[in-house]
């Protein structure tokens, strides 16, 4: 797995209680869905970015995980998805907010038009789908637009959730949805490659119910 530094967060997400469904916002090429799969038993991956599912489906999609062709918002909908040189940086901003991994600027080489849903109607469809499973554990890679994925939670049916984010120099936003939501235990992990903006991290945070 490429972010082979977040192993102290999985160790966290898989240990901190049950492991029923997880889901994999912005899946890319399933990295974390294949991680996913092995320790829980249902899991849901969206990604937007056809060329990176038709990767995912190259390397393999396991029995319990489903993919879906569709982007995480505040509401649900359609927005302008901007794909990028690099399909690991496509995402629905029309500029990255910290650019490649040497912040550099990434071109957008073509936009276009994709469905948009939210985390709680997941959550929802998740009930529909195995009741009684709760979502456990939520991975989010959404480059620069993980507060507005997190503005489309409902904290009630996320009390049991996990959450490892990386966050795209949008610190304040993303804290002020955690705040929201009711979360004040974060742990933070620095990018570690050399050229990181000093603004691009990942965070895990335990689920509600660890925290009262």
């Amino acid at each position: 797995m490429e972010e082979s530094f977040l192993e102290e967060f999985q160790v966290l997400a898989a240990a901190g209680g049950p492991r029923r469904v997880a889901l994999d916002v912005g899946a890319n090429m399933g990295d974390w869905t294949r991680w996913m799969a092995s320790y829980f038993d249902e899991v849901i991956a969206i990604e937007p970015d056809w060329r990176a599912r038709g990767m995912m489906r190259q390397l393999g999609i396991p029995a319990n995980a489903l993919l879906l062709p569709v982007a995480a918002g505040s509401a649900p909908g359609e927005a302008d998805f901007y794909l990028r040189d690099d399909h690991r940086q496509s995402s629905l901003q029309s500029e990255h907010p910290i650019g490649g991994g040497d912040q550099r600027a990434v071109s957008t080489v073509e936009v276009e038009k994709v469905g948009v849903v939210t985390l709680t109607m997941l959550a929802e469809w998740a009930e529909l789908l195995w009741p009684g499973h709760k979502v456990d554990m939520v991975k989010i890679d959404a480059e620069g637009f993980e507060h507005e994925v997190l503005a489309g939670v409902s904290a009630p049916l996320f009390s049991a959730t996990r959450w490892i984010i990386e966050v795209h120099d949008r610190v304040n936003e993303v804290g002020e949805q955690l705040s929201r939501l009711g979360y004040e235990d974060i742990k933070v992990i620095k990018h570690p490659h050399p050229g990181a903006h000093p603004n691009h991290l990942w965070v895990y945070v335990p689920a509600l119910l660890e925290q009262s």
